[in-house]
């Protein structure tokens, strides 16, 4: 974040960059030239440019990423076939022929993490049955959630997914990118695992 570009690949580069969160450069969020990356598992959203632009030339695998809110466009120079919605993943969203999700990451603690929750029909009924529970714990003085010990720590851990996030679970299929609790891999710097099959920390 708030680089020029967040990550530019060059001069017969072939990375494979795995979960990260690119966002708020300043330019574009990936940049490529005479490169072959792989691109995945990635969140590339609200860069002030594109989210990926590509000299046209390179051949680059971009596949489970979610590509959203860049200013000037999602992605510019690649494959003409990646931001055209052909089909559903497992949580039924709308992807491209590769797997990329267009749509808000949404984010733990943000806005519209807040307008997801108020718009969930289903946590809004349980509030109203748990009304009185809450208002016992409160006079037994158990602590609420943001009085509780951790709370501001687990606060500041940046870019977790929101349980709304179309992100979750919608990364790479496969033991080797799987979730350290197992589960199939989410986009973004908390999905995944911390080492590797390739052999390097993330």
């Amino acid at each position: 974040e708030f680089n020029n570009v967040g990550i530019t690949c060059g001069r017969g580069a072939k990375p494979k960059i795995l979960n990260c969160v690119i966002t708020r450069n300043f330019a574009t969020g990936v940049r490529i030239t005479d490169a072959n990356p792989v691109v995945r598992n990635y969140i590339i959203a609200f860069n002030r440019n594109h989210g990926v632009w590509s000299d046209g030339f390179s051949h680059l695998l971009i596949e489970y990423n979610c590509i959203y809110g860049n200013k000037d466009g999602n992605l510019r120079g690649c494959d003409p076939e990646l931001g055209v919605f052909d089909r559903r993943n497992k949580n039924g969203d709308s992807t491209d022929l590769a797997h990329n999700l267009y749509a808000g990451p949404i984010f733990a603690g943000t806005t519209a993490d807040s307008i997801a929750a108020e718009n969930d029909v289903a946590l809004q009924v349980e509030k109203t049955q748990n009304k009185g529970a809450v208002r016992a714990n409160a006079r037994r003085g158990t602590p609420s959630e943001s009085t509780a010990p951790g709370y501001m720590a687990r606060q500041r851990r940046r870019y977790r997914l929101s349980t709304y996030s179309p992100c979750i679970d919608a990364g790479k299929p496969g033991k080797r990118y799987r979730d350290e609790d197992g589960t199939r891999n989410d986009m973004g710097i908390w999905g995944g695992q911390e080492f590797g099959d390739y052999g390097t920390e993330r």
